[in-house]
């Protein structure tokens, strides 16, 4: 039941909006992602010598003829596929050409892909929806959403797409102390519906706070130990920064949920209503 006294909800029009970044700002984001690939390449390369050396590429007794070639192919086209990607990147920096407001969907798409597909086995979504589905980014400030209307957007031919904040693609998750974890509380919303409590979010928290999306419910949920002790309280903690739309074709918000020795993953309607035991994860950065 929601409670009686319940706080004034904003309107689209009272959103506020963050400046643009400046080119330099932008070019300095897209370096940091560039610095941040140089350690997972050096590590594949080292991984690729050591293999070489411990003769992983020959083939066991028992295995079919081919079985260690095929594991160095793998291995390569993983390693050049970052490499690849570094270049591109690069590339992009070093250009005279004008950076996108937008980070590079392509790269998120890249990035994100495998982790939604392993989400729909996870929830028993048939295959054959999974291979249409439309994987697609959409970078937007959370500021700057009309979430009532994404409330009333359904549209099953787009399953797959999501959207993605940019002020938090570049966040060291794993180094941020706990105590800039915070977990505000919205017990005066019981009963709303998230649509709304996504605009109360925006309203009374966005200018001190970043809104982590779907790139921190991947965090958590690839890495189960170094997510934050406070939210391993059996309550669920919805990451706002992102919406997802799901096989239904309804937006969606992304959470997560701890069982006592594992992470559930969960998504919710925004026409669902906020219960007791929901909570919203933003970070102090």
């Amino acid at each position: 039941m929601p409670h009686e006294s319940t706080p004034n909800l904003p309107t689209s029009a009272e959103k506020p909006k963050k400046p643009l970044l400046s080119q330099a700002e932008l070019r300095a984001t897209l370096n940091k992602k560039l610095q941040a690939m140089e350690a997972p390449i050096m590590a594949g390369m080292e991984e690729y010598k050591q293999a070489l050396k411990d003769k992983t590429f020959e083939n066991k007794e028992d295995e079919p003829e081919g079985t260690g070639e095929s594991r160095k192919t793998a291995m390569q086209k993983k390693l050049t596929d970052m490499v690849d990607k570094a270049e591109k990147l690069k590339a992009k920096i070093d250009s005279r050409e004008p950076i996108s407001q937008l980070l590079d969907p392509e790269s998120i798409k890249d990035e994100l892909t495998p982790f939604l597909e392993q989400t729909w086995k996870l929830w028993s979504i048939d295959d054959e929806k999974i291979k249409n589905a439309v994987i697609q980014p959409i970078v937007i400030d959370p500021t700057t959403e009309d979430y009532q209307t994404r409330q009333t957007d359904t549209d099953t031919s787009k399953f797959g797409e999501f959207t993605v904040n940019p002020d938090t693609q570049d966040l060291d998750f794993e180094n941020i102390p706990e105590a800039k974890v915070f977990i505000p509380d919205l017990s005066s919303l019981n009963g709303r519906p998230l649509s709304e409590v996504a605009d109360y979010i925006i309203a009374n928290f966005s200018n001190h706070y970043k809104i982590p999306g779907i790139e921190y419910w991947k965090f958590i949920l690839e890495n189960p130990d170094k997510a934050p002790a406070k939210l391993k309280d059996g309550n669920y903690y919805f990451e706002f920064g992102s919406l997802v739309r799901g096989s239904g074709g309804r937006w969606s918000v992304p959470g997560v949920r701890w069982g006592g020795s594992d992470w559930g993953r969960y998504t919710s309607w925004l026409g669902d209503v906020w219960s007791s035991s929901y909570r919203v994860v933003l970070l102090e950065i």
